[in-house]
């Protein structure tokens, strides 16, 4: 399991980091925070980003985790609603909707309070409710699961001879969330089409002749990435695929591009 972790330089986040780097199902612990947090462990790499409220510059790295705590929370102490509302709700709202996209079927964990209720006459309580509300809410796609589908059905029947032709259409969807490796990533399949054919013909009362063709179009093809890793400074590279995992790919030989580039953007293929 892949953890991101934001906050973990306060109270709570110290907690979450420590029994994540002890749990051994955690392989790894990526913290994201406007500081560093001083510790050193094998399980642990960091992110210091001090604009918190965007993530454009640093989203590759946030992709291919299972897991967020979000422990970021301010006092709200001497602070009006309006002062308080922005770094409790909008910021942990903002973030869970990123990562969400980045991360299709991750958990994402907000650390709230005790007490906490949107109906609340307290403030601060109140807001925290609405944020865990709101956080809930947020609509995460199922795997396997396409938005649209369309099915077409010829059938024709004479005599002793049945043919039947039929055609599916779906809608991306996801085959499989954060697969294992140097790059973990959720496996999407592109939008495809589907065309099966079936034919029958009656010689005899009891001897019948069928010929199946499924999936004459080709076939969805999912692959792992090969590991890569740049042997002057040990550190991972990024790997381009083409056609990508998830493509369909055609009856017949079919060849597959790999580019590796590192951190020089140096650009090695296959």
């Amino acid at each position: 399991m892949n953890v991101l972790l934001f906050g973990a330089t306060g109270m709570v986040g110290q907690g979450v980091m420590h029994e994540c780097l002890l749990d051994p199902e955690v392989q790894m612990v990526r913290a994201v925070g406007r500081t560093a947090t001083g510790v050193q462990h094998t399980k642990l790499n960091e992110i210091v980003h001090q604009d918190l409220w965007h993530y454009e510059a640093i989203s590759p790295r946030l992709s291919g985790f299972d897991a967020c705590f979000f422990c970021l929370g301010v006092s709200s102490v001497g602070m009006t609603e309006a002062a308080y509302r922005p770094t409790t709700y909008n910021l942990a709202l903002g973030t869970a909707n990123t990562l969400l996209k980045l991360n299709q079927g991750m958990t994402f964990l907000y650390v709230s309070g005790a007490g906490t209720n949107a109906a609340s006459r307290t403030m601060w309580a109140r807001v925290k409710g609405e944020t865990e509300n709101a956080v809930t809410n947020i609509k995460n796609p199922l795997a396997q699961v396409s938005k649209n589908n369309y099915n077409i059905i010829l059938i024709y029947e004479k005599a002793a001879l049945s043919s039947r032709l039929a055609y599916n259409w779906r809608d991306k969807y996801i085959d499989s969330f954060n697969q294992p490796g140097i790059q973990p990533t959720t496996v999407w399949v592109q939008p495809r089409g589907q065309l099966d054919f079936s034919a029958s013909y009656d010689l005899a009362k009891n001897l019948t002749i069928t010929v199946d063709a499924t999936n004459a179009l080709g076939n969805v093809v999912n692959y792992p990435a090969p590991l890569a890793l740049d042997l002057c400074n040990g550190t991972n590279v990024f790997i381009i695929l083409q056609p990508p995992s998830g493509s369909i790919f055609q009856i017949g030989s079919n060849s597959i591009s790999c580019a590796a580039v590192d951190s020089s953007s140096t650009k090695a293929c296959e």
